[in-house]
């Protein structure tokens, strides 16, 4: 996070919070062994943002 100190996702809607969380763009629940500790599937969230996404994941999963 010393690299992405800022919520991706604030950052995209035009906010600017710091993170406190290193997130798995694709759940790791999907991934393969390889994109597990794939920089490209990391990504800096605050609590907010992170509690978020994991709620909308876990909906998506108990609907399948």
């Amino acid at each position: 996070m010393d690299g992405h100190p800022w919520c991706e996702e604030c950052l995209r809607n035009g906010r600017r919070k710091l993170s406190t969380s290193v997130d798995h763009v694709k759940p790791l629940k999907l991934c393969d062994e390889d994109e597990q500790l794939n920089f490209d599937n990391l990504q800096s969230l605050c609590p907010k943002c992170h509690n978020y996404k994991t709620r909308q994941e876990q909906k998506s999963y108990i609907n399948k």
